[in-house]
């Protein structure tokens, strides 16, 4: 996505993997190459924020980055995945008093949980680990919930932890999808198994894509200060995502 908004735009940039063992591997790698910037993901979000130099207030409010910027050799942090994630729901579902499960109580909860909040949500985590869904809720009203959450308890579901993620895994059986929304973060594959349970139990769906183009739309503008190309940039994650399942059907 990114690379291709910097080709239509002309800007002298690349954008590249850096695969990291650890947040500490990869500070002392950036620094030493000296980055203009990076997005930052699982499982990363939370402990690179001890290392940066400073944060956006609603980075710092939600605990939690996915994207930094270099200024002078200083590194900036800030989350594009909470104004991401809303961008999809906008004039499409009433946020205001709906019943909210977020599933997982990493990063991207946090963020999700933060702007569910903020849209005047009523919002319940659900993760594995009690302890950790805790931690999530005490950032915001939220409250915790058994996992997975119990049937007629939600009116929207949102799948924050990587279930999902490049196979046929869902983190909620299909019988037990019974709100009006589910929104999986997970954008590989684009249609998830949990997205087609959902939509053969009559839930209207929203794929991983969507905030997936949102977030980095963000950060592209925060990074350069121009107005992102967000449908080139779509373009170029929806081809890169077939191009994968294309590779991965060849492995099989």
């Amino acid at each position: 996505m990114h690379n291709a908004a910097f080709r239509a735009l002309n800007l002298d940039a690349v954008y590249v993997p850096f695969p990291s063992v650890s947040a500490d591997d990869f500070v002392a790698f950036g620094r030493a190459l000296g980055i203009a910037g990076a997005s930052v993901t699982i499982p990363h979000k939370v402990a690179l924020c001890d290392r940066l130099d400073e944060m956006s207030p609603g980075a710092r409010r939600i605990g939690a980055i996915n994207t930094i910027r270099a200024e002078r050799g200083r590194w900036i942090g800030d989350n594009t995945d909470a104004g991401g994630f809303l961008e999809p729901l906008q004039g499409r579902v009433p946020l205001s008093g709906l019943h909210a499960a977020v599933l997982g109580a990493g990063g991207a909860a946090r963020a999700v949980a933060d702007a569910l909040s903020s849209a005047r949500c009523s919002v319940r985590i659900h993760a594995r680990r009690p302890e950790q869904a805790e931690s999530v809720a005490m950032l915001t009203s939220a409250g915790v919930g058994p996992w997975p959450p119990e049937p007629g308890t939600w009116e929207l579901l949102i799948n924050c932890t990587p279930i999902g993620y490049g196979n046929d895994e869902t983190p909620v059986p299909a019988d037990q999808l019974t709100g009006r929304y589910v929104y999986d973060l997970v954008y590989n594959p684009p249609v998830t198994r949990l997205l087609r349970d959902a939509a053969a139990a009559g839930c209207q769906t929203i794929s991983g894509v969507d905030m997936l183009v949102a977030q980095a739309c963000g950060q592209f503008r925060w990074w350069t200060g121009l107005r992102a190309p967000a449908g080139i940039m779509r373009a170029a994650a929806l081809e890169r995502l077939a191009e994968s399942t294309r590779e991965e059907q060849q492995v099989v």
